[in-house]
């Protein structure tokens, strides 16, 4: 083992006498910002290409509002785009129950996603609770055991919007979940509610970044949670939230949420190699130039400068189309800028040793 770490230190001694490294400790302080920035540059042209600029959020007037449906009777229609924002009536901590009431008539089956009906979720990637439909079939994302952060496996009821009005009911409690359509049970299976995050915001035809858009209107819509009102707007309208429009996400936003702050959830072995490959030289080039000293410190300047450097491209990546921005690069990008800045230190100290 000792003489490979020999044969490596000696090649390494040997980088550090090639006439770029020679030119590099040669260089004024001043000389050295001005390669940086070039060097900086460098990497965003990379990062950004093929340069097709697009702003990761759109504004999209709303496309909710109430109509009159009878002497007695409102109804919160929902055409194209729209959304109401609920403001709960009570705090609510980890339920052991639910109930939701739902009286609707759905547009049409031309509906997809699943196109959010009621939904109390921040994303399209976390929920406690989603109704929504799905062509003709109703569809129930719940957070229980066995399910993921998504309500992952779903429950599905076919043949549920044809064009009638439908009254649903949806209970959980007791171990069981149980879906009622017009009075007529539907669905039961056994599920446990679990992993609730109650902060998350309660929403009505549309998730928040307004990317699941359900058509129809609603006459009645209410949820109790261990049977405290969360919210009824039959009862208490002015609940009911309609803001003037939504920012509506792109999918790169969309997938900032899913992957981006979630390293190695999906990941290539060939985008590994090349972003840690890619910032080697960067990291060896920040220690070569900028390091005094070639201690732990000059590893830490070289990450610090290699994760500011990649997360700056990571980050405007949401507004070029064709890219992605991705947690597993910008782990790799400062973990290459570490070997490079290693090996610079390494190869320095051993050239130093052979000096005397």
């Amino acid at each position: 083992m000792l003489p490979i770490v020999k044969r490596a230190l000696v090649r390494l001694n040997q980088l550090h006498r090639t006439p770029l490294a020679r030119f590099v400790a040669d260089l004024g302080q001043t000389q050295r910002i001005g390669l940086l920035a070039v060097l900086v540059l460098a990497y965003w042209a990379a990062g950004f290409w093929p340069y097709d600029f697009r702003l990761p959020l759109r504004w999209q007037p709303n496309d909710a509002a109430w109509s009159a449906a009878g002497a007695s009777q409102t109804r919160l229609t929902l055409s194209g785009r729209g959304i109401a924002r609920i403001t709960p009536e009570v705090s609510t901590a980890q339920p052991t129950s639910l109930e939701v009431r739902l009286t609707l008539t759905s547009a049409g089956p031309d509906q997809s996603g699943p196109a959010r009906i009621l939904t109390w979720s921040p994303n399209p990637f976390e929920r406690n609770l989603t109704v929504g439909q799905d062509g003709a079939a109703l569809v129930l994302r719940l957070r229980r055991e066995g399910a993921n952060a998504n309500g992952m496996p779903e429950i599905r009821v076919p043949r549920v919007f044809t064009g009638a009005q439908r009254e649903l009911e949806i209970s959980a409690s007791g171990g069981r979940v149980r879906i009622v359509v017009d009075g007529q049970v539907a669905h039961d299976s056994a599920a446990i509610l679990n992993g609730w995050d109650t902060a998350f915001p309660i929403s009505l035809g549309n998730e928040p970044g307004g990317n699941r858009p359900w058509r129809g209107s609603l006459a009645d819509a209410a949820l109790r949670i261990d049977g405290r009102v969360v919210f009824d707007f039959a009862a208490a309208r002015e609940r009911v939230h309609l803001p003037a429009g939504i920012w509506r996400q792109t999918r790169r936003l969309q997938r900032w949420y899913r992957f981006a702050l979630r390293p190695f959830q999906r990941w290539r072995w060939r985008d590994v190699v090349v972003n840690t490959l890619g910032f080697m030289p960067f990291g060896a080039f920040v220690a070569l130039a900028f390091a005094r000293r070639f201690r732990c410190r000059t590893l830490a300047l070289a990450v610090a400068s290699a994760a500011l450097l990649s997360f700056s491209i990571e980050f405007s990546q949401l507004g070029f189309r064709g890219r992605f921005p991705s947690g597993t690069d910008f782990v790799m990008n400062c973990f290459g800028a570490l070997l490079g800045g290693a090996l610079t230190v390494a190869g320095v100290a051993a050239r130093r040793a052979e000096r005397g």
